[in-house]
């Protein structure tokens, strides 16, 4: 990725007023994540600050990063002054957006829409936008930059900075400010490289001084310290401090375990002792350990080993973010890659996990129309959100989703009627869940959160009873979201899952046959590009050919700024979407939907909408085959229409026993009042049909999933309303009946 920075000085931030006004915003309104009407334009001049805080449409790390450090000190503070906030992601679907609300416990709104806003948005770095009386007053502002400029101009400048997040953030607050607003202690200047002191002088960030030197006004900067095993230089500056890092002259401590100096090395941040308005960013080294992890998602790690296969992580994790303070060491969200550290001075075990009640449960509705084309149920209480479905035996469909944090089920028989049952009802917290039937048995997949971070779990289910919640991603402080399964013919489940390690994100994915988990693999990503070390993938999409092999397309930022790769999952991925030489000439798109028959692959996503505020062109479903003697994917055939929809998003795609291909979507105009609808298009004969809204119009239908029986009947799943209003609709449509209105 191509890191900017602001460099700014004074009071420079003030920019000259612009005008928020209707022309800017059409309708006056916008809308958040759920489809709620947002009055923007009302809020900006009411006098009220408002403050809007983007993030990526390519959702980068680096713009989702500092989810923690935005929430203390932006949004909480301009609530404590009776200013409005919001954050903004334009043109990614909903569930991507509500994963990342899953992940940082955001409850302020998601603007979502009018693509109008991306003239504030930009290009969504890390960056915040401020209005006050009708005008915007701020722009272009870093999350990290001059944080005693910003409060003076939206609040007061009595506001205090709560230094947040996590090593990424508090590493950019001392690498990347632009200005010398940090110190690099050292113990010997004269040891600096001429590298280093290069690197030093183009990014204008800190300077250098010894432990011996350091002066009292310059401990209340932000703090980078470097300290070798001998640790008396580093005792002595933080003697008497209150910080999680207690230190002496031969080992060091955290947490209750102590370290021996020189077996072990630590890299960690923590609030300044001599100023709580600034990050502290240590690093003790033995000489010879080095680290062999993506370390930016975690607060602080004791690691030792000079090679991977013997480097070891004794200590790592989070600090609590619970109460006011906050950002103390918690032993909830400690881990340790030993059961026993042996170089540490005891027992490193973690704690039990919580037992958590049951809850009451209330009864699930459901309605039920039908034509003689086809027929649809209604089914959940409210805030019904993101089904799934898969086809059972004997012509019956399951379904599930996630309603006020709980995982439902439910079976629809084939002559209509419909049974319901809760799959998961403790924790209220889980969400996104996925469907697998193996041939006998039933098994629910879901996100959920036994303990500080979300884990994939899966219950099978009988028909009458479901067995006990168990495991498929590892317990580590990381959180997991957007997964996604196939089932072979044999029975065999393979599950994917995406790992978010802040500005990384890496694609696991493990088989399970009868209930028995194999071992957990690392797709294999397209090779970055442009940059070095870098994988940032997610939203996995699978499908099993006949002959058993197991295929993967997903989301990728970099090689291009964001692409569809994939491919068989014992391969390296190539790409989907189309290249060239600059990246910035990649074809861009995200989203994809695997499928297949009788051997041969298909893929659908949706371009990139980027170009949608510009006039150029609107979002689009394309389409790809895999062509095995190339081993290319075919250039991508528009599905859509611009007359139709300018925006469209999360294709799915199936295809029936004749090998014909059906692709639905969720499809909005850019007019005035406009919804989200439901979009279906059919291809025979190699021509595709023009896309049929196939949901009611007036009310916002989106997340669709497509499945085709035996009898080749369609079956369609998405959600339908608003916020606490929504609805999960399944519809199925006789294929037979359709073929014979066509004679």
């Amino acid at each position: 990725m191509t890191i900017r920075f602001l460099i700014l000085s004074g009071c420079c931030l003030l920019l000259s007023a612009c005008d928020f006004g209707s022309e800017n915003l059409p309708g006056k309104d916008a809308e958040d994540l759920w489809g709620n009407r947002i009055r923007l334009n009302r809020a900006i001049g009411s006098g009220k600050p408002v403050v809007i805080v983007p993030f990526s449409t390519a959702n980068c790390g680096y713009c989702l990063i500092d989810g923690y450090y935005i929430e203390r000190n932006y949004i909480l503070n301009n609530s404590g002054y009776g200013g409005e906030s919001y954050h903004l992601c334009l043109f990614n679907p909903q569930l991507d957006i509500y994963s990342f609300q899953k992940h940082f416990g955001w409850e302020t709104p998601v603007l979502t829409y009018p693509p109008a806003l991306h003239e504030y948005h930009q290009d969504g770095f890390p960056t915040l936008l401020a209005f006050r009386e009708g005008k915007q007053i701020l722009r272009e502002f870093y999350n990290y930059s001059r944080f005693d400029t910003l409060k003076a101009i939206l609040w007061d400048s009595s506001i205090t900075l709560h230094p947040a997040g996590n090593l990424h953030m508090a590493a950019r607050f001392i690498y990347e400010s632009g200005f010398r607003a940090a110190v690099c202690v050292v113990e010997d200047t004269n040891a600096i490289s001429d590298d280093e002191k290069e690197k030093t002088r183009k990014w204008n960030s800190f300077s250098y001084v010894t432990f011996n030197s350091i002066t009292d006004e310059e401990k209340k900067q932000h703090l980078f310290i470097r300290s070798g095993p001998d640790l008396r230089l580093l005792a002595t500056l933080f003697k008497d401090t209150d910080i999680p890092l207690q230190v002496d002259s031969a080992s060091f401590a955290i947490g209750g375990r102590r370290y021996k100096a020189g077996t072990a090395s630590f890299y960690g941040w923590f609030p300044n002792p001599f100023n709580g308005e600034k990050y502290v960013l240590v690093t003790i080294t033995d000489q010879r350990s080095k680290m062999f992890w993506p370390v930016n998602y975690l607060d602080y790690i004791v690691f030792c080993g000079d090679t991977p296969e013997n480097a070891r992580r004794m200590l790592f994790g989070h600090y609590s973010k619970d109460g006011k303070d906050g950002w103390k060491f918690n032993e909830r969200t400690c881990f340790s890659d030993l059961p026993i550290d042996t170089l540490c001075f005891r027992r490193c075990e973690m704690p039990p996990a919580p037992i958590i009640s049951g809850t009451a449960t209330p009864e699930i509705h459901t309605a039920y129309k039908h034509t003689r084309k086809q027929q649809i149920w209604t089914l959940g209480n409210q805030a019904c959100r993101f089904p799934e479905i898969t086809l059972g035996s004997e012509g019956t469909c399951w379904i599930t989703w996630e309603e006020q944090g709980n995982i439902l089920l439910g079976k629809i028989h084939p002559d209509g009627p419909v049974e319901t049952w809760y799959a998961e009802s403790f924790g209220s917290v889980c969400y996104n869940p996925k469907l697998a039937w193996d041939g006998e048995t039933l098994w629910v997949f879901y996100l959920s959160k036994p303990e500080n971070y979300y884990r994939l779990m899966v219950r099978s289910f009988d028909g009458s009873r479901f067995s006990d919640e168990q495991a498929v991603s590892p317990k580590q402080p990381v959180d997991v979201v957007t997964p996604d399964l196939t089932v072979s013919v044999d029975g065999k489940i393979t599950v994917a899952w995406c790992e978010w390690f802040a500005n990384q994100r890496f694609l696991k994915y493990r088989s399970m046959k009868n209930g028995i988990p194999g071992e957990i693999h690392t797709m294999i990503t397209a090779p970055p590009v442009y940059t070095e070390h870098y994988t940032n993938a997610w939203w996995p999409s699978l499908t099993c050919l006949t002959v058993g092999e197991v295929w993967g397309a997903w989301n990728q930022h970099y090689p291009s700024t964001c692409g569809v790769y994939g491919g068989n999952l014992n391969d390296t991925a190539i790409s989907i979407t189309q290249t060239a030489e600059a990246m910035d000439n990649r074809e861009q798109g995200g989203y994809p939907d695997l499928f297949t028959n009788d051997g041969d692959l298909f893929v659908v996503w949706e371009s990139s909408a980027w170009n949608i505020p510009g006039g150029n062109e609107p979002q689009r479903i394309k389409i790809s085959r895999y062509d095995a003697e190339t081993n290319r994917w075919t250039p991508g055939k528009i599905l859509t229409t611009e007359n139709l929809t300018a925006l469209n998003q999360t294709p799915s795609g199936a295809c029936d026993s004749k090998g014909n291909k059906y692709v639905v979507w969720s499809g909005r105009s850019l007019k005035e009042n406009s919804s989200w609808g439901i979009y279906l298009v059919t291809e025979q004969n190699g021509k595709w049909s023009d896309p049929e809204r196939i949901s009611v119009s007036g009310e916002n239908r989106r997340s669709p999933k497509i499945r085709i029986d035996n009898e080749d009947n369609l079956w369609i799943s998405w959600h339908a309303g608003k916020d606490s209003g929504m609805k999960v609709k399944v519809l199925k449509r006789s294929l037979i009946y359709e073929s014979q209105q066509a004679r």
